[in-house]
């Protein structure tokens, strides 16, 4: 092999990874979907987050998606709001590519929602219906 043919390959993969404009951040996390056409909902499904970036989403699912069509995800995002609050990425996109090894999402529009903190298994229920015992006084 000659050092310009080399040099040729290598160039190649530069601008191929130079074609990438958001850096991809590989991580697995779970992902609910909806697809939207003519505002109404058509599918639903889940499936697991393989690589995510501020520009778009790669997610495997059961069976190809419709093209070109919009599509909300929700994402379990896996850190906690100051340690303590569970949060989910609400993503509306648009499907871009569909096979057998997945699906990509440009990002249209993003936002952070809280969810509801499980409760620990010892944490008492309190409704606010139920009365609440008398305070007791003892004689002084």
């Amino acid at each position: 092999m000659s050092p310009t043919s080399s040099l040729a390959g290598f160039d190649a993969l530069v601008e191929a990874w130079e074609k990438r404009h958001h850096r991809r951040y590989n991580i697995k996390f779970a992902a609910h979907y909806k697809i939207l056409k003519n505002n109404s909902f058509i599918q639903s499904g889940s499936g697991t987050v393989l690589n995510i970036s501020s520009g778009g989403i790669f997610f495997e699912c059961k069976g190809p998606l419709p093209l070109r069509v919009p599509i909300d995800l929700i994402l379990k995002w896996p850190v906690l709001l100051d340690g303590v609050c569970p949060l989910n990425l609400i993503v509306r996109g648009l499907v871009l590519r569909s096979s057998s090894d997945g699906v990509a999402v440009r990002i249209l529009t993003y936002d952070f929602h809280t969810t509801k903190r499980p409760k620990a298994k010892n944490e008492a229920v309190v409704n606010p219906q139920t009365p609440r015992p008398a305070s007791r006084r003892y004689p002084t």
